[in-house]
């Protein structure tokens, strides 16, 4: 069975290494049948997703009951098409969302009103832009920019795509020609406005009432965790020091948990505050490059992903209560952990079963058992 398997798989990998060479692509064209069996076994059993990006681009359904991810694969001409796939996690069955497929790299993924709408962040050589799709009809709502303010830019940092918790607004950034601007994007009325704030601004969120924007202000070498509401009144500085990254409300709104940075040398910390700046406590000793805060949907845990420079990325788990760190996910490149909206499960992307495919997986905290949600082969 082992050796059946085995013989499988290499024919696998010898189509799918044929059917990416471009010396074959040239010469196939000669030979029509063999080339259309090529590109059907292609199109059909290798339409893979081999990649997915890095930032945000696995979110889950506010259902709890499927996971979109953005992912790469290699077309015949070995071209790089991103597209957007929706796994349901207890039938494990994938599709393609809205039939879109595109050069564009899918950065990010944000649901709103009630999952009926996906906010994604896309980049090409042109920088990056924001486009919302109506997951009901399908079709794409580009978003509109206030007057003066430009996103389809290389010169802006990457928008936070925060949705309202009853999903009516969007938060996201643009530039102005000197800094990151703060903007809100109306989905019941189509339009952006600007909120009137007199900082760079780097991240931010809502609180879980949508009566606040919690965001970092860049200033010099430091970046200021800060609140305003959504017309730019009430700005209060939270925390004024450090190179603070990745602020986040826990999901009642009672703490703000964060990652501050060495500016030099020395290991990354993690801060949990109250929501006004009180009681901050700093957690010493984090791995390098933590990215992807986020807390689980009863507050008890947060998770991340960090990445050692000499090694693959995993994903770690914070319990703040017993100030235990712990390791959850590894082997491979384990990115952009998301939990489950009402649940205790954390999806993840990875490619810990082989070095060049990624797949989604989930996992729960305590249990070590990993679950495979897609397939290589399969979409």
């Amino acid at each position: 069975m082992k050796l059946i398997k085995g013989l499988l798989f290499l024919g696998i990998l010898a189509v799918l290494a044929i059917s990416l060479s471009p010396y074959y692509v040239k010469s196939l064209s000669k030979y029509p049948k063999i080339e259309q069996t090529v590109v059907t076994l292609h199109e059909n059993f290798l339409k893979v997703p081999t990649g997915i990006g890095e930032m945000r681009s696995v979110a889950w359904n506010p259902d709890g009951r499927t996971v979109f991810a953005g992912a790469w694969r290699f077309t015949l001409s070995l071209k790089k098409i991103w597209s957007l796939y929706e796994v349901d996690v207890p039938t494990l069955k994938v599709k393609q969302v809205a039939n879109y497929s595109g050069p564009d790299e899918i950065q990010k993924i944000s649901f709103g009103g009630a999952g009926h709408y996906v906010a994604l962040e896309f980049k090409n050589s042109a920088g990056t832009y924001i486009e919302i799709l109506n997951y009901q009809s399908g079709s794409f709502i580009p978003l509109p920019a206030p007057n003066g303010i430009v996103f389809h830019s290389t010169s802006f940092a990457p928008s936070p795509l925060a949705f309202l918790p009853d999903g009516r607004k969007m938060l996201f950034t643009g530039f102005d020609g000197k800094k990151n601007s703060l903007c809100i994007f109306d989905l019941n009325l189509g339009v952006s406005s600007l909120v009137p704030v007199d900082s760079d601004v780097v991240e931010a969120t809502w609180s879980p009432a949508g009566d606040k924007i919690l965001f970092l202000a860049h200033r010099d070498k430091s970046n200021a965790i800060m609140t305003v509401s959504p017309d730019g009144t009430k700005p209060v500085s939270i925390l004024d020091t450090g190179n603070n990254l990745s602020p986040r409300y826990s999901p009642y709104g009672q703490s703000i948990a964060f990652f501050q940075v060495p500016p030099v040398i020395g290991s990354p910390t993690l801060g949990i505050m109250n929501a006004d700046g009180s009681n901050l406590d700093f957690t010493p000793g984090l791995p390098p490059n933590p990215d992807n805060l986020s807390w689980s949907s009863d507050g008890s845990q947060l998770f991340f992903q960090a990445k050692n420079e000499r090694g693959p990325a995993a994903i770690y788990t914070y319990i703040p209560e017993s100030h235990t760190l712990k390791k959850i996910a590894a082997g491979g490149e384990s990115l952009s952990p998301t939990s489950e909206p009402e649940g205790h499960r954390l999806v993840f992307a990875s490619n810990r079963e082989f070095p060049w495919l990624f797949a989604l997986y989930s996992t729960t905290p305590d249990s070590g058992e990993f679950r495979r949600l897609s397939g290589w082969f399969i979409l």
